[in-house]
C-alpha cells in the first residue's frame, strides 16, 4: 500500500503538464528501485 500512495504521489508529478517527463524519469525511476525490494523482503 506504501508504494501504491507513492506512486500516488510522485507519478502524476513526473508526467505533469509542469514538470519535463525527462528530467521526471531520470530521478523518480531510480526511487522506485529503493522501496520495493525492501517491502518484498
Amino acid at each position: 500500500s506504501l508504494v501504491a500512495q507513492w506512486l500516488g504521489r510522485h507519478a502524476p508529478n513526473a508526467g505533469g503538464p509542469g514538470s519535463v517527463p525527462g528530467q521526471g524519469t531520470r530521478s523518480h525511476m531510480p526511487q522506485l528501485r529503493v522501496p520495493m525490494p525492501q517491502l518484498r523482503s
